[in-house]
């Protein structure tokens, strides 16, 4: 039996993460000299912090995670044997040596003023990963996270459409000539960032074109089908 603490505690994870899948796109700040990229590595560090000590708090309150709707238990220990975590956990130990032993510690743990992509940035990104893989189990969260992930990607699309057409609302110059850097701050990051999202989207359109065709479900699946579309 859960207690109300380990309850919140799912929640404020599950918060966290679809607050960065939300947040992190759409965020930037005019008023910073940055704009992008520093401004977004704290706030995703902010809610990794969050969101693992969530995690930690509720596997000190119990015994593991609960099984619901048909999921798979999947304890905190267990995630050793998934096949990526190993890869991560090496690649941050690596982060964690070339920090320790750097000529200059303090541009390896916080990056560089332009990006803040150091090893502390770093770990916010492994921290996240862990939590989603030990708290992601059920298909109601994963169907939570790709409509987080679709909803957000539709201004970051559309900001950079205006920008492509000259109609950027917001008066800073753009180096990058006639690419549309969206709310990325950089075209590359904005192509790798829609690449991502759109087998996710195209995923959930052929789901609401097959839920159109079951009587039950049609007026759903003409909404997720016409919104994905």
């Amino acid at each position: 039996m859960f207690s109300k603490l380990q309850i919140y505690c799912e929640a404020i994870m599950e918060a966290s993460w679809l607050a960065a899948a939300v947040i992190i796109p759409l965020f930037f700040n005019v008023s910073s000299s940055q704009t992008f990229e520093p401004d977004k590595a704290y706030v995703l560090t902010f809610l990794a912090i969050i969101s693992g000590a969530a995690c930690m708090l509720k596997r000190l309150c119990g015994d593991g995670p609960r099984k619901a709707d048909g999921a798979s238990d999947l304890p905190f220990r267990s995630m050793l044997r998934h096949k990526l975590v190993f890869p991560v956990l090496a690649l941050a130990a690596i982060y964690t040596l070339s920090s320790l032993f750097s000529i200059a510690p303090l541009l390896s743990w916080m990056g560089l003023y332009k990006r803040a992509q150091g090893t502390i940035t770093f770990y916010s990104y492994v921290t996240l990963f862990l939590v989603i893989l030990s708290e992601l189990r059920t298909t109601a969260q994963l169907k939570r996270l790709q409509h987080a992930i679709i909803l957000a990607s539709l201004p970051v699309a559309g900001y950079g459409i205006l920008q492509y057409f000259g109609a950027d609302f917001l008066p800073w110059s753009n180096p990058m000539g006639d690419r549309s850097s969206g709310s990325m701050g950089n075209p590359i990051f904005l192509g790798a960032y829609l690449i991502m999202v759109m087998p996710l989207t195209f995923s959930r359109l052929v789901d609401g074109i097959g839920m159109i065709r079951l009587q039950f479900s049609r007026r759903a699946g003409l909404l997720l089908a016409g919104g994905c579309g």
